[in-house]
């Protein structure tokens, strides 16, 4: 087997040495036929001289302006950059994002996004980062809910944009969006002519397994400029690379994606366009990317790439979709309204026995495995008016609503580890527990823009916000000591505010100054014992941050740099109350650094890219019944001091064709992994790491060839290390480690088509 897969990894590799090599044969073949050759419109333009970079509108503020004006920390990433690096997923494009991090599950559609450091360790629950299709919120809302166990991850094959906002957004977007968000933006149907595109790729991880994808989209006009349907739909493999040796098996970390989507547009008048959309993917994770580590050394138990496990951990989940977005625009503004549904699905499978076998060695359970199954409904409607400038003002106001049912099982059981078979009650049934939550959100906002000189403009704004709770939970079983059923309500009212200074001093550059706060709810408590709070209180942001952004050298370079500090008040974080460890706001942080990011074209066909990130974090106080084991002083886990990444891209006229090469450098620092007191996790130092990646490719008429290394220099190295306990500080009770490795060697061969 495995030197059938090594044979397969050479042929894509000599696939791709042809492709490398091909520009530089094409252009001798050229060279020779100079005289003859005409080149092609794209070719010839490039010989005019040095490229021109584009200036991209950007929709996550709500209205449309090009990015060098936006004033807020944003980065983009255009469908042509998705297409060129090879960009899947969020693992993929977060490496081109200053202050954008992930806390690693080794899965596809799992971790926690992190921006510029508000992640407050393994422990925490909601997310504080909102994750965006165009106007339809996926990220749970409901602060019962446990929504880190799913991250939204829509598949990137027909986009348009990816728009990631930093720092909370103050007016603009509701709960949850601390630390910013990520907006997904898709591509809308064209009413104009047919046109598809269809791509096929293959992919191989050195020493490990191999992998596929295929992917269409096709825009089709019903009705001349009125009626027009896009759909698109793919399928990829994932490759594995890790071994489970107690199962025996390879490669055993796959990961199959599918999914479409169809998007119809109605545009009966000049003034009306109404875009029902809807779209499914499906992800199926047959195992995770984790190794046993050595809780002391940090080093791999079993090797780089393998783990022992009774099971590998199965996670599958669905993400279901569907908007409808009404645009009219009048003489004195733009009247949206958005209604959206989002629904997800997962069954996740665990193998507990390192954490809770020992507990119940006076029994010898085989193994003991944990299903879990989390499972959110969301509804959202948002009606909004973008006026027109009324003198020296404009304005943005809206009303926003949404109700979130989310229902979350667990269940913990014994049984024999060899073949699953349920071992007798009460070993089967260990734990269980099942939760209902319902979230209610209404808020008002509204943006006022006094353009107050030629130059200067100047916003303010605010949202007010209310939210209810409720819940139920019920279970039991051998580890719960018994059974119990409560219920429990909670409502929230909060206010959040914006207010911005843009000065304009020359057309191409744009300086600003902003503050905002954001919020994340609180929620009920499920428990009745005696002397518990019945609930537990949002978290705010207050973010500060000055920014400059410009173009020179007659749009050949652009950058934009900012720093800013942000202030994370009454954090949720674990409280111990009575002996019972319970949800609380338990203490005070900061974050504060700087961004950079910038492009630079010095002659044509080159194009030089950088990004980086200075992000210092630091818990600043901490309450005295705080159970999360926080001390003042600690960094915020999974937030390196430095990150970054840089490009260079060229591209040259081959005859009628086109070849491209480029390289990526990405480098991350060192984290904490948690906090340094006494908790479930025990704070380890996540070393830091570099990797390069290669790319080349073709384009002649319709047609695009890519071969892509990632990870070229075959890396060994841990995004994200976890040291857990089950009796914390017990010097009798062992530490458990793992570590998610980053992806081996990886080639790719792709072939795309336009029509």
């Amino acid at each position: 087997m495995a030197r059938h897969l090594t044979i397969r990894s050479r042929k894509l590799v000599l696939m791709g040495a042809v492709c490398l090599l091909a520009p530089a044969l094409l252009e001798r073949a050229a060279a020779r036929n100079q005289a003859a050759a005409t080149g092609s419109a794209d070719a010839s333009s490039e010989q005019a001289g040095p490229v021109t970079l584009e200036q991209v509108v950007v929709t996550a503020t709500k209205q449309s302006e090009t990015l060098q004006n936006t004033p807020v920390g944003l980065t983009l990433i255009t469908s042509e950059r998705i297409g060129a690096l090879g960009i899947q997923d969020f693992n993929d494009y977060m490496q081109y994002v200053p202050s954008l991090q992930i806390s690693s599950e080794g899965g596809t559609g799992l971790g926690v996004p992190i921006i510029r450091g508000l992640y407050s360790g393994p422990e925490q629950t909601t997310s504080t980062v909102g994750i965006y299709v165009d106007d339809m919120p996926l990220t749970p809302s409901s602060a019962g809910f446990p929504g880190t166990l799913v991250m939204p991850d829509p598949d990137l094959a027909d986009v348009r944009n990816i728009e990631v906002l930093k720092g909370p957004q103050g007016t603009l977007y509701g709960a949850s969006s601390l630390g910013g968000l990520v907006r997904i933006v898709t591509a809308k149907p064209s009413l104009e002519r047919f046109s598809g595109e269809a791509g096929i790729s293959g992919s191989a991880v050195d020493g490990g397994g191999d992998g596929y994808g295929v992917h269409s989209w096709v825009n089709i006009p019903l009705i001349g400029h009125e009626l027009a349907l896009r759909v698109s739909a793919f399928d990829r493999l994932d490759p594995g690379f890790m071994t489970n040796v107690l199962t025996h098996q390879d490669n055993v970390n796959t990961a199959r994606v599918k999914g479409g989507a169809a998007t119809l547009r109605f545009a009966p008048t000049a003034r009306l366009d109404i875009d029902f959309n809807a779209s499914y993917q499906d992800i199926h994770n047959n195992s995770l990317a984790g190794s046993d580590l050595n809780a002391q050394t940090l080093q791999p138990l079993e090797g780089k790439y393998q783990y022992a496990a009774f099971t590998n951990t199965n996670i599958d989940t669905s993400f279901l979709i569907g908007n409808v977005t009404a645009t009219y625009r009048l003489d004195a503004g733009t009247i949206t309204d958005s209604t959206s549904y989002a629904r997800y699905n997962s069954a996740q499978v665990f193998d507990y026995t390192t954490l809770y076998g020992p507990l119940l060695a006076f029994v010898s359970p085989e193994a003991v495995f944990g299903h879990i199954a989390p499972r959110m409904n969301k509804y959202t409607e948002e009606l909004r008016f973008n006026s027109s400038r009324i003198g020296a003002f404009s304005f943005l106001g809206g009303l926003y609503y949404t109700y979130e049912r989310d229902t979350y099982g667990f269940l913990m059981n014994g049984v024999d580890g060899f073949n699953g078979a349920p071992l007798p009650v009460p070993l089967y049934g260990l734990l269980t527990a099942d939760t209902t939550n319902h979230y209610d959100e209404y808020a008002a906002y509204g943006d006022v823009t006094w353009h107050f000189a030629h130059r200067w403009d100047a916003t303010a704004g605010i949202r007010e916000s209310h939210n209810s709770q409720s819940g139920a939970t019920s279970g039991g079983g051998l580890l719960a000591g018994g059974s119990g059923d409560s219920r429990s309500r909670s409502a929230n009212s909060d206010t959040t505010y914006l207010a911005t200074v843009k000065w304009r001093p020359v057309a191409d550059l744009t300086a600003y100054l902003r503050a905002a706060s954001g919020y994340r709810p609180g929620g009920p408590q499920f428990s009745a014992a005696a002397g518990v709070p019945s609930s537990f209180g949002p978290d705010t942001v207050w973010d500060y941050e000055g920014g400059v952004k410009g173009a020179w050298l007659d749009g050949r370079l652009s950058a934009d740099a900012d720093v800013y500090r942000m202030n994370w008040r009454d954090i949720q974080l674990n409280a111990l109350v009575n002996g019972l460890t319970v949800t609380g706001n338990g203490g005070n942080a900061h974050s504060q650094g700087v961004e950079f990011q910038g492009q630079y074209a010095p002659l044509h066909g080159l194009v030089l890219s950088a990004n980086a990130a200075y992000d210092e974090t630091r818990i600043d106080s901490i309450s005295a019944n705080s159970d999360a084991g926080a001390q003042v002083g600690d960094p915020l886990p999974n937030t390196p001091k430095w990150s970054g990444a840089l490009a260079a891209d060229y591209s040259a006229p081959i005859g009628r064709a086109v070849g491209t090469v480029g390289a990526t450098y990405h480098y991350q620092g060192a984290a904490s992994s948690s906090f340094s007191g006494i908790n479930s996790y025990i704070d380890a130092r996540i070393p830091a790491y570099s990797e390069v990646d290669l790319r080349t490719g073709l384009e002649w008429g319709r047609y695009r060839l890519m071969f892509r290394v990632s990870n070229l220099l075959d890396k060994y190295a841990l995004s994200n290390i976890t040291l857990s306990q089950l009796i914390p500080g017990d010097p009798f009770d062992p530490v458990y480690g793992s570590g998610v490795p980053l992806q081996p060697r990886t080639y790719q061969l792709s072939l795309e088509a336009r029509f």
